[in-house]
């Protein structure tokens, strides 16, 4: 493997790694070894397959997971920033999963010309700070659930927000008013979430779709026909709802 062709690093903490023309198991040796030699800011090109972003993903549990409830490297929590410079789709569980220890070093996700990000994508990765995914125009399901250090989602062409997509994070700005679609417990427990939500295209609000966000203060839908089950249990602070006009279905405890 050509492995000094495949870097070019620009400062002490960043490194370009190409990783189109990349065998996944290298590539993760790649990341492995940059991550030792004290990288932290990472660009990686190519549009990458499933099995080399779940090696990348790999490459950073590895690094920074943990044994039986204890950090192998807590001083790595939260200290990377991953730029996937030509993907186009995140796929499933490459970054996160239920069912094992997420990419707790990622700080901030730059995603440039993604148009989708998949189921768990980064699920469980606790210590993400920003993502940037200016062309993303779907998030799947759980995608980002108990992210829970989220705050900030720069992803202005966003029209469908899956189930539990959103779930638990520290998210403080509903700013999409031009989704289509809002999956079930998709804002679950965003306590962090404030102000007025403002959903011009949606016609209908999944179950539990915003329990528990005990600080949005408002919500204008002026098309929806359709509150499905407990979408708005637990939001003490809400004190308007505009909905459209005879409702076709209202599934009570909102």
């Amino acid at each position: 493997m050509g492995t000094l062709s495949a870097f070019a690093a620009d400062t002490d903490s960043s490194i370009t790694i190409a990783g189109a023309a990349m065998t996944a198991a290298d590539l993760k040796t790649a990341v492995s070894n940059a991550l030792a030699d004290g990288k932290r800011d990472f660009t990686i090109t190519g549009n990458l397959s499933e099995a080399q972003q779940k090696e990348v993903g790999g490459a950073f549990r590895d690094w920074c997971g943990e044994a039986e409830g204890e950090p192998y490297n807590p001083g790595g929590q939260g200290t990377v920033t991953l730029t996937l410079s030509d993907v186009t789709e995140v796929f499933a569980e490459t970054f996160g999963s239920y069912e094992y220890i997420s990419s707790y070093a990622l700080k901030q996700v730059n995603l440039p010309k993604a148009t989708v990000i998949g189921d768990r994508a980064f699920a469980l990765s606790e210590y993400i700070q920003s993502v940037t995914a200016p062309n993303v125009t779907a998030f799947g399901s759980n995608a980002f659930w108990a992210c829970s250090s989220l705050t900030s989602i720069d992803a202005p062409k966003v029209e469908t927000v899956a189930w539990g997509c959103f779930g638990h994070t520290a998210i403080t700005t509903f700013p999409w008013e031009n989704l289509i679609s809002i999956g079930s417990t998709a804002f679950r427990n965003c306590d962090s979430l404030t102000g007025h939500i403002n959903l011009l295209k949606i016609s209908s609000i999944g179950n539990s779709a915003f329990d528990f966000c005990d600080n949005i203060k408002g919500v204008f839908a002026p098309n929806v026909t359709t509150v499905e089950y407990n979408a708005f249990e637990g939001a003490v602070g809400l004190t308007r709802l505009t909905f459209n006009t005879p409702m076709e279905s209202w599934g009570g405890q909102v």
